[in-house]
């Protein structure tokens, strides 16, 4: 889990960071900051509900474990397995709605990245073949794709990658139009 908020926070870090801008007008400024006030809000909300998620998957693996340990004691076995396995089926309802967050999680920051991305992005054009593009340390290709409106596939195939996820910080690509 500690993986995620790292994640997260280094997407916030990047949205930060995004673009290089010679000359703002001050309400690009303002709508800028407001993007980045309105993605740290997003971010503490989810970072609370991550914690929320958290706190209660630990509540329910120390029962499961009291649990355990009691039934060693017990004489009425089957009503502990059967509160175990209530428990166990619990635990997975809880991880699998976290999936279901950090999904959602990466899904916003996508879009907003992408979006402030697509407003002053280091791209440079190159001929009639597309853009090219830099990665940046920590993008995905899904997000450049989205900054662009062009679907990963087509990356993949104007770039001969292999593997999606195989991006390194600094590797240029070629952004089909």
């Amino acid at each position: 889990m500690k993986h995620i908020l790292a994640y997260i926070s280094g997407l916030a870090f990047l949205v930060g960071l995004t673009g290089c801008v010679t000359f703002n007008d001050s309400s690009s400024i303002a709508s800028e900051q407001e993007d980045i006030n309105i993605l740290r809000e997003d971010l503490n909300r989810v970072q609370g509900r991550v914690e929320t998620v958290e706190l209660e998957n630990r509540r329910m693996v120390n029962e499961v474990e009291k649990l355990r340990a009691d039934s060693s004691n017990t004489r009425n076995e089957a009503a502990i397995q059967e509160r175990l396995d209530n428990l166990e089926r619990q635990i997975q309802a809880v991880n699998a709605s976290r999936e279901k967050d950090k999904q959602a999680i990466v899904d916003q920051l996508s879009a907003k990245i992408a979006e402030i991305m697509s407003k002053g992005s280091g791209q440079s054009s190159r001929g009639g073949a597309g853009n090219e593009y830099i990665v940046k340390p920590g993008e995905t290709l899904s997000a450049i794709a989205a900054a662009y409106k062009v679907k990963v596939g087509a990356i993949l195939e104007a770039n001969d990658l292999k593997d999606p996820d195989n991006l390194r910080a600094g590797q240029k690509l070629v952004i089909p139009r």
